[in-house]
């Protein structure tokens, strides 16, 4: 692989790291909401579950972008880290949901 293609493997993993980073916005603010009293158990649910896919699916489409450009380095690490995160941050909050 040409140092190019290398180059544009980079730039779409910042884009979809950046597109990460939004979605991790999106659900503090929601989680924010959530702990006001201003949605419902049921939404609060669902939307967990919904963040885990989303997330498990990114994982999935990164490791395999990984795998096909070889693109390798801190990035990958960063962004495979982070995702991580977030996907076990909404999977430990949805037990707790679905404890209580």
């Amino acid at each position: 692989m040409d140092e190019q293609s290398l180059q544009q493997k980079e730039r779409e993993l910042k884009v979809l790291e950046s597109n990460l980073e939004v979605r991790e916005a999106d659900l503090n603010l929601r989680e924010t909401r959530a702990q006001m009293g201003i949605e419902n158990t049921i939404n609060r649910q669902e939307f967990l579950r919904r963040a885990i896919e989303v997330g498990s699916t990114a994982y999935q489409k990164l490791d395999c972008l990984k795998i096909e450009g070889g693109a390798r380095g801190m990035l990958d690490y960063k962004v495979f880290e982070h995702l991580g995160k977030l996907i076990d941050t909404a999977a430990i909050k949805l037990n707790e949901e679905l404890s209580k």
